[in-house]
């Protein structure tokens, strides 16, 4: 009953309206797999590429669970400044009938996230040792290559990841990240590393997988984790790392949300990656970046 919603006596179910896109999707994937690449895409495979990942960011529980945890967030916080949530019309709590409607109007109002998506540039990596990829019921998962990035679809320096399959995972990744591995030669680095960042980069251009190791994969499958709501799928019957973050954050083991609502009157989380001293962060349309700024004079 996951899609069907309840519309006076008759109970509407959606299922069908997903129909064309997980077609497509499955034809896409299949082909992604058996080609071990993704330099065969057309203009049109990429459109359906942006598309599947808007849909699997769109269609999960958790999808539905986070604007009721939102809005319970903010009757809290109304509560602590002396209100009653109550009493006020605009803070009733949403039904489960009106989650259920309004995932329905975000998938077929989704262009605008499908553009999200469709800004990014793909790439696929693959596990070059032992370690597989993990899915969960909520396998789209964003980070931020930079400190003071938002893991969010339309922010600087973000990246998507999907895993399809035991040994890849598709990344979309923003092109200001793409444009730091295009300018490789002009940095200062040990070759070690330089050599990394050329393989990345050779990945990018091309569209064939980037070779990465049981570390990389274990990262990935931790934001599977950290992400998901409740469920873990893996190919073969080994959770134990799962088991190991959820016994040093047991508060993963159920999620409602990813968005967290600050308390009035205070500031934004610190960022936990950034440096620590004084930044300035400048962002723009095309390109950001960040500079400590060593001296800090009275006017």
């Amino acid at each position: 009953d996951f899609n069907t919603a309840a519309i006076g006596e008759t109970v509407w179910n959606f299922e069908d309206f997903f129909d064309q896109v997980d077609g497509r999707s499955a034809r896409l994937v299949k082909q992604i797999i058996k080609r071990q690449s993704l330099a065969w895409m057309s203009v049109d495979d990429r459109i359906a590429l942006a598309d599947l990942f808007a849909v699997q960011s769109l269609r999960t529980r958790l999808s539905r669970t986070t604007p009721l945890s939102i809005m319970e967030q903010l009757r809290e916080s109304v509560r602590k400044v002396g209100y009653d949530p109550d009493e006020m019309a605009n803070m009733a709590l949403p039904s489960e009938r009106a989650l259920r409607l309004n995932a329905v109007k975000a998938y077929l109002q989704r262009d605008a996230h499908r553009a999200a998506f469709g800004r990014l540039v793909p790439a696929l990596y693959r596990s070059a040792a032992d370690a597989r990829f993990i899915m969960s019921d909520h396998p789209v998962t964003l980070t931020n290559a930079f400190p003071y990035g938002e893991a969010l679809v339309g922010a600087q320096g973000v990246l998507a990841h999907l895993p399809l399959s035991p040994t890849l995972t598709l990344t979309l990744v923003c092109p200001t990240v793409v444009q730091r591995y295009e300018l490789i030669e002009r940095a200062d680095m040990d070759p070690d590393r330089r050599a990394r960042m050329l393989a990345y980069r050779a990945g990018f251009r091309t569209g064939e997988p980037i070779g990465v190791d049981d570390a990389f994969v274990g990262r990935l499958n931790d934001l599977q984790i950290s992400r998901s709501r409740r469920y873990l799928y893996s190919a073969a019957d080994d959770f134990e790392a799962a088991r190991v973050l959820l016994g040093a954050h047991p508060d993963l083991r159920s999620v409602e949300s990813h968005i967290f609502v600050g308390e009035m009157g205070r500031g934004p989380r610190r960022r936990s990656q950034m440096p620590e001293g004084m930044r300035l962060v400048d962002s723009g349309p095309a390109d950001h970046g960040m500079l400590k700024i060593d001296q800090n004079e009275e006017a």
